[in-house]
């Protein structure tokens, strides 16, 4: 290969092998490097054998085009064959992530595996110093090495399929196009008389082709169909397969109109494997995601993490600013600043420094929710806030739990406060029975909703100098949600029907509800289907691989690896579908729980029934019979089912360590890191050690809480606030 410094010299000695496609761009890119002085070469790669009895399949024709254009030129025309590699590295991988209901990106493996891995080393077979292709990407070449950046033409800029290729290949690859518009290259192909001037760009997928995606998918995945409901459970129709959906779709669900609901459309929302179950729903709220995880992350340059930078989670999507850090197990935590759309498992997320590719990694975890507006500009913690942290949650694991750190925290709590104050005036003025409220105007109303969404550091250190003054938590909640009522003239007339009849008990609970269900709906659920669907797959993958079992430590009958998997995923299986059944309560009745205060002042109105639809408005299950506090038996059940799913965990942490020390298995080397200070050819089950020690941790304070919570002191004391304060 030779420099960069090269290309201001004699060009004729140097050759390139141009990627030819049938294609404009690469026609063009073809030209552009001859008219150079580049010594040019084409090479044709065939990459689906169209003897599968269809008639989709291009190539014929476009080698027919690729050969027009290098007669054209006069430059050779080499073909390769790499059908058999797509299949393995490409074709297999599409199969087995449509089967785990996931989204894959054939496009960004195809670049990585067959467009430039098996490209450049073809071309390195005929003596070629470099290769080139006809994306529009810009190659700057520095002292450091090659950067790639957007191309100039924004409407056409390919870097983002070019983020899983690795910068050794990238080196060796020239980019004539990056300095030219589409227009640009079309009517210079018409100026050259190429008889491929007019023709259309390729799009889907190649293999495809112009036939319909769900005929080509049935071919090689059998449907399974199954029922569509809502996100109650209710069902709504039936779906021919789960992998045929992905997320945010909204075309193709084919239910119609439904009595009773909005004419709104409904979008897929999520798939759920366990039932064979498609949930959709009508509100695109629920379609967002806050962050994400990613693996396989293939970086371009030399990284610092943790990192700010912009992302694309899709092809052409504007640039999103986000925050990117390391989390467990070689993946990468990203948190956008604004919640993003139907971001799909199995798709790309590409990271930029303004025009300059950094690099990307596969999406293998976005939890979806209706995230709250008040997340979305709360600021990660510090990497010097880590290293002065007293506990290791908050310290050392900070990157693994930061995905609850803006729900279970102190200002998260602030923020479910504010929201049930807001939420609980908005009620009492649609009720009939207290005319002195007058409904709310839409005006104020979207102004109160402004109050219990918008929410971020600046309100809860608001909410702290108040209670530095109150000594009291809550009600410097109830004087901050006052002030902001002031702001309005409308409102301030009805700012004392803040926390109309309530104790704080009725604020605190149900927004401590409030919390655990997002938390769980948004987080841990999500964690425990990765989890378990990896283990799962294992199962799938491994059902036939023989394994010698061990009964009281010694070796026994033989098994298969596949089903010690699938053990494991049932068993956690269990315990997560129990989880997600548990109803989280809520309270809103008063002093020792009897409304006393409601019934003083309107003793006409049914307060238990308006408390019951107040809660259930706000997503919780009443619960009508309490004391003072909600008395937490489902904080209890909850917990219990973690520490059984932790329990199974433990189990897996420790045959898994047993098998690794038993040679069933072995740990790959991560570059960089060292097994042991004086032994550092060791590669130690850390990964393994340290779950079981922080799920010991975690079941045993998990224990005190379940054990503590349902227990207080007659009508209520402290203690239980105390201990749910941690």
């Amino acid at each position: 290969m030779h420099s960069a410094a090269d290309h201001q010299k004699d060009l004729s000695n140097i050759s390139v092998i141009v990627g030819m496609s049938g294609g404009v761009d690469s026609s063009v890119a073809a030209y552009l490097l001859q008219r150079q002085g580049y010594a040019v070469a084409g090479l044709f790669m065939k990459n689906w054998d169209e003897d599968d009895g269809t008639e989709y399949c291009t190539a014929i024709a476009d080698l027919a085009d690729a050969q027009a254009t290098c007669d054209a030129l006069n430059i050779p025309l080499h073909c390769a064959n790499f059908a058999a590699e797509y299949w393995d590295n490409v074709f297999e991988y599409f199969l087995t992530e449509y089967r785990r209901l996931r989204t894959p990106n054939p496009d960004i493996l195809c670049n990585r595996e067959i467009k430039f891995r098996q490209f450049v080393d073809y071309a390195q077979t005929l003596g070629a110093d470099y290769i080139a292709t006809g994306h529009y990407v810009k190659r700057v070449d520095q002292p450091g090495g090659v950067i790639i950046e957007k191309g100039i033409d924004s409407n056409k800029d390919q870097t983002y399929f070019l983020q899983a290729v690795p910068k050794s290949q990238l080196e060796k690859c020239l980019f004539p196009l990056g300095e030219w518009h589409k227009s640009d290259v079309r009517k210079l192909a018409t100026d050259l008389g190429l008889q491929n001037h007019r023709k259309k760009d390729s799009t889907g997928i190649c293999f495809i082709g112009e036939r319909r995606f769900a005929d080509f998918l049935r071919t090689y995945i059998t449907d399974q169909p199954g029922q569509i409901t809502d996100p109650e459970g209710r069902i709504l129709g039936t779906h021919r397969g789960l992998h045929y959906y992905t997320i945010g779709q909204r075309q193709g669900i084919n239910i119609g109109g439904k009595a009773g609901r909005p004419e709104s459309p409904w979008y897929v929302a999520a798939k759920h494997q366990t039932d064979n179950r498609l949930e959709v729903t009508q509100d695109e709220r629920t379609l967002h995601s806050a962050w994400l995880h990613a693996v396989d992350v293939n970086w371009l340059e030399d990284i610092t993490l943790p990192l700010r930078c912009q992302a694309k989670v899709r092809y052409r999507q504007q640039d999103q600013h986000c925050r990117v850090e390391r989390a467990c197990n070689d993946r990468l935590l990203v948190h956008f600043d604004e919640p993003q759309r139907a971001v799909a498992e199995g798709q790309y997320i590409a990271f930029y420094d303004n025009n300059r590719l950094l690099g990307g990694g596969c999406i293998d975890l976005c939890p979806r929710t209706q995230i709250p507006t008040s997340f979305r500009s709360l600021r990660p913690m510090s990497e010097s806030s880590h290293i002065n942290a007293i506990s290791a949650i908050d310290g050392r694991y900070r990157s693994k739990v930061e995905p609850l750190a803006h729900i279970c925290s102190e200002l998260g709590l602030m923020k479910f406060r504010t929201q049930v104050e807001c939420r609980w005036v908005q009620f009492l003025s649609d009720l009939p029975g207290v005319p002195e409220l007058a409904t709310l105007s839409a005006a104020d109303r979207e102004f109160i909703d402004a109050v219990a969404t918008q929410f971020d550091e600046a309100a809860a250190l608001r909410i702290k100098h108040f209670e530095a003054t109150t000594n009291h938590d809550v009600k410097a909640v109830e004087y901050y949600v006052k002030e902001r009522f002031n702001e309005r003239a409308t409102l301030q007339p009805i700012s004392e029907w803040i926390h109309f009849a309530c104790t704080s008990e009725d604020i605190n609970n149900t927004a401590y509800g409030l919390m655990i269900k997002t938390a769980v709906d948004s987080v841990l659920l999500p964690q425990m289907d990765t989890l378990i669907t990896a283990i799962d797959s294992l199962a799938q993958s491994e059902a036939q691989r023989p394994m010698l079992s061990r009964t009281h430590g010694q070796t026994a009958s033989p098994t298969t690896l596949g089903k010690e998997m699938k053990n494991v995923a049932v068993r956690l299986q269990r315990q997560r579908n129990q989880l997600s059944n548990i109803e989280i309560l809520g309270k809103f009745n008063g002093a020792v729980g009897n409304f006393n205060a409601h019934l003083s002042a309107y003793p006409d109105v049914d307060w238990p029934s308006v408390s019951a639809d107040f809660i259930t408005s706000i997503g919780l299950t009443n619960n009508p019979w309490t004391t003072q506090i909600e008395p937490h038996d489902y904080i209890a059940e909850l917990f219990h089912c973690l520490m059984r799913f932790n329990q199974v965990l433990l189990d897996f942490d420790r045959d898994i360590w047993a098998y690794i020390s038993n040679d069933y298995f072995k740990q790959r080397k991560v570059e960089g890191e060292t097994g042991s200070s004086t032994m550092p050819h060791k590669i130690n089950p850390i990964d393994f050690e340290n779950s079981e020690g922080n799920v010991g941790m975690a079941n045993a304070m998990l224990a005190h809480m379940a054990d503590k919570l349902p227990v207080s002191r007659w009508q209520r004391d402290l203690s239980d606030s105390t201990v749910l304060r941690n």
